[in-house]
């Protein structure tokens, strides 16, 4: 019974076989809590001007497997049910109440409207262009341009958002930025939470670029962006003077963000021994090589942009921060946003760009060039995937291990 799949499969014929406030009973003996808070989150509404809500089909993994479930009636059901239950997540998935107890609140339900919430539409306040513009305005002020981007405004840049939230804003922050020869991959520029063109919307998965990669090559672009569904991670390809294209990691990224930023800052005369960049424990050490060459500290963090954030916070008043990121192509520069920003990142990649091509290099070159000065820092990422009941147990084990019999 620990098998998801051949639950999953029970549960759906659980669906024509008995009434539906029986369709939670079932739901908890077949699934584990880890299970149901994943289901939970991987539900995606999408409410329209109307103000009605319209489910999009709900898929469990499906696309790994090549086949659904559920009929769309079936998906429909499904998601109502799971929501009624995600109700009582607070509730019975922290231990506050005994399954019998949160079976009895649910199986009072018998209909989506009569579930209660707190929404009330005068606390909703919609953000609108004015804010935007606020923001863009302070990307800008990130830029270390000294007349370079002028002389380089016609870089062909091809971007995608991966059908996320970076179609909004991030093509008028590099028209901000003065970048005007910006190629958009129209196929992914449809904000879909199916992602139906990619496999994984994860920048750090190649195969999400592939798309993007066609578009480059076929223009013969000068750098590929892509930005993550929630824009806060960015990806870049570049491309060697051979006309051969090379994604780079998050490491090369991270790495190539600190040089630029702690050159054009020293160029600049900014630099007086107050300032620093941070790193998580996770990331090339390759960035505290650079930030030993300009004399800035490098702090280490725990993974993660809250802790990142949380130094930040710690050095508030006391130094000045620069940068900041991780492998997994989380980068933050300047202070204001106090979480990993893909609108700066792409804005100031183009800008490295654009100082690359006004040197007569590629970002490709910069990179090759840290490596004669720095040595060089070869990595692959290797994902291992634990699911279920079952994985989250090893994981817990190994963590224990660890603890207890650190290598």
């Amino acid at each position: 019974m620990n098998n998801t799949i051949e639950n999953l499969k029970i549960f759906k014929n659980n669906l024509t076989q008995v009434r539906k406030n029986h369709y939670i009973d079932v739901a908890f003996k077949l699934f584990t809590k880890q299970e149901i808070y994943k289901f939970n989150t991987s539900l995606y509404v999408n409410t329209k001007k109307t103000g009605k809500k319209k489910y999009s089909a709900f898929d469990i993994k499906c696309e790994e497997m090549n086949f659904d479930f559920f009929t769309k009636e079936e998906e429909v059901e499904l998601v109502k049910i799971l929501y009624i239950v995600n109700l009582i997540q607070e509730r019975y998935l922290n231990d506050e109440c005994t399954y019998e107890e949160a079976l009895e609140e649910v199986n009072k339900i018998t209909d989506i409207s009569l579930v209660k919430t707190q929404q009330d539409d005068s606390n909703i306040t919609i953000i609108g262009k004015e804010i935007d513009d606020i923001y863009i305005e302070r990307v800008k002020s990130l830029s270390l341009d000294n007349g370079y981007i002028a002389k380089h405004k016609d870089l062909k840049i091809v971007y995608t958002p991966l059908h996320g939230t970076g179609i909004s804003i991030i093509p008028q922050a590099l028209k901000a930025y003065g970048f005007e020869n910006v190629s958009i991959v129209s196929p992914q520029a449809i904000p879909d939470g199916n992602f139906p063109t990619c496999v994984s919307p994860n920048p750090e998965e190649p195969s999400a670029l592939e798309l993007g990669l066609r578009q480059a090559q076929s223009e013969d672009a000068d750098i590929l962006l892509a930005t993550d569904p929630d824009a806060d991670r960015e990806a870049i390809a570049v491309k060697k003077k051979n006309g051969e294209w090379v994604l780079l990691n998050g490491n090369q990224t991270a790495t190539l963000f600190s040089y630029y930023l702690l050159k054009r800052w020293s160029e600049e005369g900014k630099l007086n021994g107050k300032q620093y960049i941070i790193k998580t424990i996770v990331t090339t050490e390759m960035i505290k090589k650079v930030a030993e060459r300009f004399g800035v500290d490098c702090f280490d963090t725990l993974t993660g942009f809250k802790h990142i954030a949380a130094k930040i916070r710690e050095l508030d008043g006391v130094k000045e921060f620069i940068g900041g990121g991780e492998e997994s192509f989380g980068f933050l520069i300047g202070d204001f946003v106090r979480d990993k920003d893909a609108v700066s990142g792409c804005c100031i990649l183009a800008e490295m760009a654009a100082y690359a091509a006004s040197n007569g290099e590629t970002l490709y070159d910069m990179l090759l060039n840290l490596y004669t000065e720095f040595g060089f820092y070869q990595e692959k990422q290797v994902s291992v995937v634990k699911k279920g009941k079952s994985g989250a147990e090893e994981i817990a084990k190994m963590m224990n291990d660890f603890r207890n019999t650190p290598p």
